[in-house]
């Protein structure tokens, strides 16, 4: 009885130094594979855990910006959200769209260079085009102006907030491609 609890015992130490000292075989790469995702748009790609989603189905009727994808911690629902410009997030959830000016605006865009990592900024219950707790994030990269509109349920846990944040930081943005300006 006690051989089987000690072979038991050592196999199971086999999994654990297996799953943990070897990340890049074995059960760790399967478990990475399946947890990862990637999206991409024009000179976009966007990686996310599998507890997230992405959509390019549009938040409402409004083509310029353009939206990208929305970025949110639970499915979103296939009509315009959004198309009454009064669209709160679920109250555990968080949401993230993405839109990008096309072609981009003159030199007199005020937004700021993107950040290394996005904050969030002080949640509005009036921001122009929707509800409550929503916040904008306009910014530049690569000579594209992008705004990202973050909406926050009113009990969303930090948790949820930070990984939208998290993600939206891994973000990799390229030159726009010929289609994008219009070129």
């Amino acid at each position: 009885m006690q051989a089987m609890r000690g072979a038991r015992l050592v196999g199971l130490i086999a999994v654990a130094i297996a799953f943990f000292v070897a990340p890049g075989s074995g059960i760790a790469s399967q478990v990475n594979a399946q947890t990862s995702r990637v999206f991409r748009g024009p000179g976009l790609v966007l990686r996310y855990t599998s507890s997230l989603y992405v959509s390019t189905r549009p938040l409402d009727s409004i083509t310029n910006p353009v939206q990208r994808f929305v970025l949110s911690t639970y499915p979103v629902p296939d009509d315009r959200l959004n198309a009454n410009g009064n669209y709160t997030p679920p109250l555990t959830a968080v949401i993230a769209e993405l839109l990008e000016e096309v072609p981009p605006s003159d030199p007199a865009f005020q937004a700021p260079l993107r950040p290394r990592q996005f904050l969030l900024p002080k949640l509005s219950d009036h921001l122009e085009g929707f509800g409550d707790r929503w916040a904008e994030l306009p910014f530049r990269a690569h000579g594209r102006d992008f705004y990202i509109f973050l909406g926050v349920g009113d009990r969303a846990s930090s948790s949820k907030v930070a990984l939208v944040l998290r993600t939206l930081d891994a973000l990799a943005i390229s030159a726009p491609p010929p289609s994008v300006t219009g070129a």
